[in-house]
């Protein structure tokens, strides 16, 4: 029932997808706007198209699970085109695109608020993903890129459940890595599968970098990450993360603490996101608290400088 016949999908301005209607790539294929029963809709349009055919019998049952996802942090899947060389997942279209494109390439400012929003919708919408039966969903590559903006801000995961395509993609050619070496878990760097743990390290240092608008190792690449990671230490319960990761002044309460234990080198240690979810609410409550007591004594100070406006006015008068 999830299958779409990618003649039904209208492309502007030629009829094709195209550069004039691309909007992004990434590592297993373009994505371009197009339309759909009178509605926008994102179509990544997959590479390597062969492999693709031979691999349709896994492709179309992994489909058929995440077409009937429904969760508000989650990018709605509407189908998929099944038949080369048009295979294709057709996803709802969010018009202010990736979360990375809001942090690193526009000035957009945002409250500390908004921040600590966008963290708990992220991790519920992980913990649908990990609670989903009858076996949990792993993203296997959480990061900026693979958030989404609608246009009311709100943001929504994707791209997760496509190992299969990715296992093509070039970062994983290179590295053998499922997934984006810059958020990858350490016991993932080093070759083990990944996990709901190793997705709550990706999903922490994706809270650092937007409470910091800083992208993670940034001026490392792949290989002085890996490096960096699997380095043996005096501390086997530490990662080069907890030692490098630098946090500002001015975030909520317990969030250094919060995520040096996501960062820990042993699995075991992470705190799961039911925990998370509940986390960064008690944060967005102290931060609604602290915002409500701000704006009251902000107030306040409007209404003494009122009085002693008048009462200067008056003084004022009075000696005329």
């Amino acid at each position: 029932e999830w299958e779409i016949d990618f003649s039904d999908i209208e492309f502007s301005p030629n009829g094709v997808p195209s550069s004039e209607n691309r909007i992004g790539h990434g590592g297993f294929g373009e994505v371009f706007l197009g339309q759909l029963g009178g509605m926008h809709v994102a179509v990544k349009k997959l590479f390597d198209q062969e492999h693709a055919e031979q691999g349709m019998r896994e492709f179309r049952a992994e489909v058929s699970i995440l077409s009937k996802l429904r969760q508000p942090s989650i990018v709605l899947w509407l189908g998929a085109c099944s038949k080369a060389p048009n295979c294709t997942i057709i996803l709802e279209f969010m018009e202010r695109g990736s979360l990375n494109q809001l942090l690193h390439r526009s000035n957009t400012p945002y409250t500390m608020m908004t921040a600590i929003k966008w963290c708990i919708s992220i991790a519920r919408g992980m913990l649908y993903l990990h609670q989903h039966k009858p076996y949990p969903i792993i993203h296997c590559d959480l990061n900026s890129n693979n958030v989404l903006v609608n246009r009311d801000w709100a943001v929504k995961i994707t791209d997760f459940g496509l190992s299969k395509v990715k296992r093509t993609s070039r970062l994983s050619r290179r590295s053998g890595i499922t997934g984006t070496v810059n958020y990858a878990a350490p016991e993932v760097i080093r070759g083990a599968p990944p996990s709901e743990a190793s997705d709550v390290y990706s999903f922490s240092l994706l809270v650092w970098e937007i409470y910091t608008r800083k992208v993670p190792w940034k001026d490392l690449t792949e290989y002085q990450i890996i490096y960096k990671m699997t380095a043996t230490k005096q501390d086997p319960r530490s990662t080069a993360t907890r030692e490098s990761f630098i946090f500002p002044e001015g975030l909520p309460d317990g969030t250094k603490e919060l995520l040096h234990e996501c960062w820990s080198a042993m699995p075991t240690m992470r705190p799961l996101f039911p925990r998370l979810v509940d986390e960064f609410r008690g944060m967005l409550r102290k931060e609604s608290a602290l915002a409500k007591q701000a704006k009251q004594n902000e107030a306040l100070g409007r209404g003494e400088h009122g009085k002693e406006e008048a009462r200067a006015e008056q003084n004022h008068a009075a000696h005329s």
